[in-house]
């Protein structure tokens, strides 16, 4: 979410964004209160991305609406070769060089839901046809081809092999390749599938 810090809470420039704000943190509904609270303590934003945010879309539709539009366009983007405005604005230094060899191999993470959906596949039919010995190339390769060919700036998490190759070699590699990434807080509940290839 999007704000820039003041003090203790986080404010927008524009006022409607802070009067959409404390309309979400004063709902009866508690999800709503912890979106509202979500954009009035994010701590992450600084005021080049903040500027970004508010010119994207001038209150067309409400945060939230805006909020969904922007990351689509500005930070998933709409072609494979754009660079999100999280690189663009705060980690531009993060970016590695066009002259990195190219023959690294990579670990990435992605969510497969929407992918899955194109494919008209779900995940349980997947996950046998990769378990197979040997896989079921007539349901992995349709997946994979949906997957690659799926828009947007990818993989949103991702490393070089070589910086997590102890991680990979133990029983829980999956947990800990999660928390390598940064993604610790997508602790799943019991019964939630925790699976990659």
């Amino acid at each position: 979410m999007l704000s820039v810090f003041l003090g203790h809470e986080l404010h927008f420039n524009l006022e409607a964004l802070n009067d959409e704000v404390t309309g979400l943190r004063s709902a009866r509904d508690p999800a709503l209160r912890a979106v509202g609270d979500n954009f009035a303590f994010e701590e992450n934003v600084g005021p080049k991305r903040l500027v970004d945010f508010e010119e994207f879309d001038a209150m067309g539709g409400g945060l939230k609406k805006i909020a969904a539009e922007y990351y689509h366009s500005s930070v998933q983007g709409e072609e494979r070769n754009h660079t999100p405005s999280t690189f663009r604005l705060v980690n531009a230094s993060a970016l590695m060089s066009v002259n990195i060899e190219r023959a690294q191999k990579i670990v990435r993470v992605e969510h497969v839901d929407d992918a899955l959906q194109k494919a008209q596949m779900n995940f349980d039919d997947l996950r046998d046809a990769v378990a197979s010995n040997p896989p079921d190339d007539s349901v992995v390769a349709p997946f994979l081809r949906v997957l690659n060919e799926y828009s947007g700036a990818r993989p949103a998490f991702a490393c070089f092999k070589a910086e997590v190759a102890a991680d990979l070699a133990e029983l829980d590699w999956l947990s800990r390749l999660r928390v390598r990434l940064g993604l610790g807080h997508h602790a799943l509940s019991d019964g939630q599938p925790l699976t990659s290839r």
